[in-house]
């Protein structure tokens, strides 16, 4: 139940000596004072209880208020009773089942107040006398009874009386309904730590949730453009695709989308600043000799000579001479042989047999391979590298740094043999996110992780920039919600600072 108590000794009179009321605010189910002042208003009615006017007031911690009748509009009240009641700004009335009020005595030239007496002090008085008065007189029959009279107009309404003295407590009426809850009190002195309870039971293991996705590059697409015109099956929900175009410097290459639907989310841009070249490593060991070639194209048959004229018939042979004979010319041709793999003639056409050595260099043109050789005629180059055949060379973007300067696209492209994993970073409860500044994947399944928009189970991608990583960005999704936010750092003119999240809007 909420009251008000008239603070001061004229109580609610109120004259040119006596302009102020104050007022103490009561609310029995509220013990504790406010825990800082409040506006509110004090709202004054007439006797009928119609509205006149309401002021703004302000009411102290302890519920204190001083209304100052010298203020406007106040101080246009003429002299009479008014009824009032007061209020705060959480809408709660004092008193809150009836009203107060207040009597503004004659104005003008100070005059002395006087306490207020009640009708029922008038009428007591009013029937002493009368008393007094019949006693004296004596009494005659009793007249008939005369006609009602014209009702009087009302009169103005008397100045209140004083409070009565409170009477009996009357009997316990039933619990009322639960008022609003009050103010809250000071924090209390923080007591001692309780001693640690002991160790539960270990609880059963939990199912075994599914294995996530791997982070892989489903798909590698030339351009932006080919990348939304894809209809295919290899790329499904959830996948990544990266754009790799043939011109380094355009602003698309390196760019890593997330497959969404049927749409893909930009993610990261996998870029880096392209680093100082450094000195030319030492040549390297020379390497195993290759294997020998095969044997080239035999050339093309000469023509066929034109045939001789035919000679005499001889006379028919002795057998045995024959036989003799026969011996002869197997003699004769395996002494011709014996001759023909020795002797190199000076002209025409011959087959040479055997391994021949030749203590002078040969000069002119030769047909087939060379077993070995020591440096070419005309010196060549690969990749911009000149190549005489006497020493390896280096080659940039091959065995050495650098970059080779290419053009062209290919009609297909596949996924490499082998790639170098990327790191996958743990974000436990209590990290802070300002401190994930090494370039990889981040992954956190716990709660109470620093300075995130999201509370936990995400995933995030760092991309760093600079020898001391003054720069670079954060990009994280709720793989709950599959919502994204985005922030960055630059710490070139000083300590690392960092944007605010941002949360990342896609079009529908």
């Amino acid at each position: 139940m909420r009251t008000i108590n008239f603070l001061g000794e004229q109580r609610n009179l109120i004259s040119n000596s006596n302009n102020h009321l104050l007022l103490q605010l009561i609310d029995e189910d509220v013990k504790d004072s406010r825990p800082q002042p409040v506006s509110g208003s004090v709202n004054v009615f007439d006797y009928n209880k119609q509205a006149l006017l309401s002021l703004p007031i302000t009411i102290d911690k302890t519920n204190l208020v001083d209304i100052n009748f010298n203020s406007n509009p106040l101080n246009t009240l003429g002299e009479g009773v008014y009824f009032f009641d007061v209020t705060d700004n959480g809408g709660s009335h004092f008193p809150n089942d009836t009203f107060s009020t207040f009597s503004i005595l004659e104005k003008g030239a100070k005059k002395s107040l006087f306490s207020l007496v009640t009708l029922k002090d008038i009428l007591s008085v009013v029937d002493s006398k009368f008393k007094n008065y019949s006693a004296t007189i004596a009494k005659g029959d009793k007249g008939d009874r005369g006609e009602q009279g014209i009702q009087g107009t009302q009169g103005v309404q008397g100045i209140q009386g004083e409070r009565g003295p409170q009477g009996a407590d009357g009997q316990k009426g039933e619990k009322g309904e639960r008022g609003p809850q009050g103010f809250q009190g000071q924090d209390g002195i923080k007591g001692d730590k309780g001693d640690r309870g002991e160790k539960g039971d270990k609880g059963d293991k939990g199912d075994k949730g599914d294995t996530g996705k791997n982070f892989n590059i489903a798909k590698t697409f030339s351009s932006v453009d080919y990348m939304n015109a894809y209809t295919g099956t290899e790329v499904s929900d959830g996948d990544f695709v990266l754009i790799s175009t043939p011109n380094v410097n355009d602003d698309d290459n390196g760019k890593l989308f997330v497959k969404s639907g049927t749409n893909f989310n930009l993610l990261a841009i996998i870029r880096g600043v392209q680093g100082i070249k450094g000195d030319k490593g030492d040549p390297g060991e020379k390497g195993e000799r290759g294997f020998k070639g095969d044997t080239g194209l035999q050339g093309p048959q000469g023509l066929t000579g034109a045939p001789g004229p035919k000679g005499d018939k001889g006379q028919d042979a002795d057998m045995s001479k024959v036989d003799k004979a026969q011996d002869t010319a197997d003699k004769a041709l395996i002494s011709a042989t014996s001759i023909t793999n020795t002797a190199v003639k000076t002209s025409g056409n011959q087959t040479i047999y055997d391994t021949k050595t030749f203590n002078n260099p040969i000069v002119g043109n030769l047909n087939g391979n060379s077993d070995t050789s020591t440096k070419l005629t005309n010196e060549r180059k690969i990749g911009g590298v000149a190549f005489d055949g006497t020493k390896d060379i280096d080659l940039p973007g091959v065995n050495t740094k650098g970059n080779q300067d290419t053009s062209g696209k290919a009609d297909s492209a596949g996924h490499a043999d082998s790639a170098t994993k990327l790191d996958v970073f743990i974000i436990k409860s209590g990290n802070s996110l300002d401190n994930c500044i090494e370039t990889g994947m981040y992954q956190c399944s716990e709660s109470g992780s620093v300075n995130s928009p999201v509370w936990s189970w995400y995933t995030m991608t760092v991309t760093s920039l600079g020898e001391n990583k003054q720069n670079g960005s954060q990009m994280l999704t709720d793989t709950n919600s599959g919502e994204m936010w985005v922030r960055s750092w630059n710490s070139i003119n000083g300590p690392r600072g960092f944007t605010t999240w941002r949360k990342v809007q896609f079009a529908s």
